[in-house]
């Protein structure tokens, strides 16, 4: 069964350990039969780092990403655009993207990068306004 994982900010940056092992033995740290990794989020990225694979982990299939300030353009993982099968949403009442359809082997380090929509401000103007019709 794939895992998902989920990332809470504060402030844009979060940090989080998964350790894993097969729970059957008291001395799976000692015989170093157990995974280490490190998950950091920091604005627009979330990476992991494989501090020690001694376990086979699941695949991670759905990240979840709250705290989201603006509406999300484009994600990519690995540096390769999130395209079919992978997709991502972005909702602007709580703020969450969640990025699914992905099979990340925890393994070897991923990266995952998203950039947001270019809001355009609104621009006061005054129109010039000639013998009562707009110019």
């Amino acid at each position: 069964m794939p895992l998902q994982l989920l990332a809470a900010p504060a402030a844009r940056r979060a940090r989080g350990l998964l350790y894993w092992d097969h729970g059957d033995t008291l001395n799976s740290y000692e015989e170093k039969q157990y995974s280490h990794i490190e998950f950091v989020l920091n604005y627009t990225e979330l990476k992991s780092e494989v501090h020690w694979w001694g376990y086979g982990v699941p695949p991670v299939d759905r990240v979840t990403l709250l705290g989201q300030p603006r509406p999300v353009r484009g994600v990519a993982i690995d540096g390769a655009p999130c395209l079919q099968p992978c997709q991502f949403t972005y909702n602007p009442n709580n703020k969450v993207l969640e990025i699914f359809n992905i099979t990340l082997a925890l393994d070897k380090p991923f990266s995952i990068k998203w950039t947001f929509k270019l809001i355009t401000p609104f621009v006061n103007r005054v129109e010039k306004v000639r013998n009562d019709t707009l110019v």
